[in-house]
């Protein structure tokens, strides 16, 4: 049997088909691990489970996996373009998956292994913290801007500024928000700082971390997460499938003999593509090689087209570093 799910929040959709493609069972039921367990004793042991990749995908995906049945991960936007209907239910889903699947058609994501999954998840959580942070801190410049208050201080949420933000004389209002705001601010550094322990303990046992902290200005976090959003390296082919996963390559427009370059894909991993563009330059002012290629393309190209080409070329010394099992200090980078 050939079975597509429809997975959502509350409620899942199933089609269950045979190899003719005949329809079986139609069904829908809520999305816990007690319904979906019922279910899946009703299918027999050698069925084949197509689900799309979504936000709830994970947990639904691990009980199937579980309960011992071979199961696929669609791509959703190759699924779309692969089968995009007009009409479009979560009957209609479940049967283009299962079809999908039937015909040996199905466009499949990557599935993480287990302890990749379980380090995006804390790597993910801290980036969150950070900007709920970064969202509370936005608040109080609001509150400043409102009441009119200037303060000199290159950061305003360090001892001093924090200080005197405790102690400026404001209006009722404005007080009450404010002290919830710090107080938030100063809970979710704590839990910052006890995720950054947690963090260092699991980045010790990888030697792929360490080998990506031998890169000077990329800490113990960066490493951690360029690790756990890429992965194993070994499923790119080359360096340049592993540029098109974190979106820094250029889109191609092709028609005929004409051939037009447009900006990058950002396709791909978010956060990989975020996490490379926010340590490139601090990585590029160790790197005297790294540096003479960003002024070589700042002249000519500008600063957007010479920061994504210093992020690019960033990458490509990660793969090669991954796939050969180098430091960084063994390329030979400075003498580009």
């Amino acid at each position: 049997m050939y079975v597509g799910l429809d997975v959502h929040k509350r409620q899942n959709q199933a089609c269950v088909m045979d190899e003719s493609g005949m329809i079986v069972q139609e069904r829908s039921f809520l999305n816990t691990k007690e319904e979906l367990d019922e279910f899946l004793e009703s299918l027999p042991e050698d069925s084949q489970i197509a689900i799309e990749a979504c936000s709830v995908w994970q947990p639904v995906f691990e009980e199937i996996e579980e309960q011992g049945f071979d199961v696929h991960l669609a791509h959703p936007s190759k699924v779309k373009l692969i089968a995009e209907a007009r009409v479009k239910t979560d009957r209609i889903d479940a049967k283009v998956l299962a079809d999908l699947l039937r015909t040996n058609m199905l466009p499949e994501a990557y599935i993480a292994p287990e302890h990749i999954r379980k380090l995006r998840t804390i790597v993910r959580h801290r980036y969150a913290l950070v900007r709920l942070r970064a969202t509370i801190k936005h608040m109080v410049h609001s509150i400043l801007h409102k009441v009119g208050i200037t303060i000199e201080l290159s950061n305003i949420f360090g001892k001093t500024g924090t200080r005197f933000l405790k102690e400026v004389p404001l209006k009722p209002q404005y007080r009450f928000a404010l002290n919830h705001y710090l107080e938030l601010i100063e809970h979710i550094n704590q839990c910052i700082e006890e995720t950054n322990e947690y963090i260092d303990i699991q980045a010790r046992t990888i030697p792929e971390v360490q080998i990506l902290r031998s890169i000077r200005g990329i800490g113990t976090y960066s490493a951690l997460l360029i690790y756990a959003e890429i992965g194993d390296i070994t499923r790119f082919r080359t360096y340049k499938q592993l540029c098109s996963y974190a979106g820094v390559t250029a889109s191609v427009y092709q028609s005929g003999d004409s051939v037009r370059y447009g900006h990058i894909t950002k396709q791909g991993s978010t956060l990989l593509r975020w996490i490379l563009v926010q340590a490139v330059f601090k990585v590029a002012v160790h790197s005297s090689g790294m540096q003479r290629f960003h002024k070589r393309l700042l002249i000519r190209k500008g600063k957007k087209v010479a920061k994504i080409a210093l992020t690019r070329k960033l990458l490509v010394y990660i793969y090669i570093m991954l796939t050969h099992n180098v430091r960084f200090e063994e390329l030979r980078v400075n003498s580009v």
